[in-house]
């Protein structure tokens, strides 16, 4: 996948793990895992990436940008964000086969 192809899809799932860490009340908190889970499953099986392609360097280092300029701002840590979206990836990856 060409570069910017990758920054762009890596910030879209930058905002869903974001917005999962978000701090909300227990009933938003309910409707957002729903919808966002959902959308998040969807956006994997659509780009068709490996594992090892979300967990690249490059991924990584956007991760760390959009971390480093946004994640204290929305209250939000950076370290949970990048290590909830490998795990997302990881579950995502053993369901597809």
């Amino acid at each position: 996948m060409p570069d910017d192809l990758l920054e762009t899809w890596a910030v879209c799932l930058w905002c869903l793990q974001a917005a999962l860490e978000a701090n909300v009340s227990v009933k938003e908190r309910e409707r957002l895992d729903k919808f966002l889970k959902s959308l998040a499953a969807k956006i994997y099986q659509f780009l068709g990436l490996a594992q090892e392609e979300f967990a690249s360097e490059n991924m990584k280092i956007i991760f760390d940008q959009l971390n480093d300029r946004f994640a204290k701002r929305l209250g939000v840590r950076g370290d949970i964000i990048w290590k909830n979206f490998l795990n997302f990836t990881e579950r995502q990856a053993l369901s597809i086969g």
